[in-house]
C-alpha cells in the first residue's frame, strides 16, 4: 500500500509544489499554484470560532512529466499516487492513504453527523482536468502535487472541531482545526 510521507512532499520550501485543480477559472486568472505552506498538519489552527468552508477533493501525486498534449493514457500513468484530501480556507490537508478516485464516494463528517458527500462523478474526469492543466502550464512536472475539488465547487461549512474525511477503499482522513487564543487571554 503506497502512502505520502513527509519527504513526499517538501513542506518547508517557499516554493510551487502544484497546483489546484480549480472548476473555474477567474477571467484572466492563470493556474492557481500550490505552496508549501498551503500544506497542513492533522492539527489545523484557525483565528476565530467561525464556521469553515471546507471541500473534500482527492489529491494527485505526479509520478512523471506531463506534455502539453499527452493522450490520456499517458496523463493516467503520470499519477504515482491518489489520496482523500480535504480543502480549508488558506490550505490543504491531504490523507496518507492512496485511493483509487472511482472506488466509491468522498464523504466529510463532521462529530456527530454526516455532512457532505460527493460521488466519484462529482470530481469530473480527472485525467481530463490534468491534461487541460498540463497544457495552460506548458507541462507538468513530477513530484507535483495536483489537488482536485468536486466540480460543484460549493463548500460545507461547519465550526471549528474534529472533522473526517472518509475515502475509498476506507482511507479515513481525522483533521481538527483548533481556534488559537492570543496571548494574555488564556482561561
Amino acid at each position: 500500500m503506497a502512502t505520502l510521507t513527509t519527504s513526499t512532499v517538501d513542506t518547508s520550501a517557499p516554493v510551487r509544489v502544484g497546483y489546484r485543480l480549480r472548476t473555474t477559472e477567474p477571467p484572466g486568472a492563470g493556474p492557481a499554484g500550490i505552496h508549501a505552506r498551503m500544506l497542513a498538519g492533522r492539527v489545523c489552527t484557525v483565528e476565530r470560532a467561525t464556521p469553515l468552508g471546507l471541500r473534500p477533493a482527492f489529491a494527485v501525486l505526479l509520478g512523471r512529466r506531463l506534455e502539453p498534449g499527452d493522450p490520456p493514457g499517458t496523463v493516467r500513468r503520470a499519477f504515482a499516487m491518489t489520496f482523500a484530501a480535504l480543502e480549508f480556507p488558506g490550505g490543504f490537508v491531504l490523507g496518507d492513504r492512496a485511493v483509487d478516485p472511482s472506488g466509491g464516494p468522498v464523504t466529510v463528517w463532521t462529530a456527530p453527523e454526516f455532512s457532505a458527500g460527493h460521488r466519484p462523478e462529482d470530481f469530473g474526469d480527472l485525467e481530463t482536468r490534468v491534461a487541460r492543466l498540463a497544457q495552460e502550464t506548458g507541462g507538468l512536472d513530477a513530484g507535483e502535487l495536483l489537488v482536485a475539488t468536486g466540480l460543484s465547487g460549493a463548500a460545507m461549512f461547519t465550526p471549528p472541531g474534529v472533522v473526517q474525511v472518509w475515502g475509498p477503499g476506507e482511507a479515513v482522513l481525522t483533521v481538527r482545526f483548533a481556534v488559537s487564543v492570543p496571548a494574555g487571554q488564556e482561561v
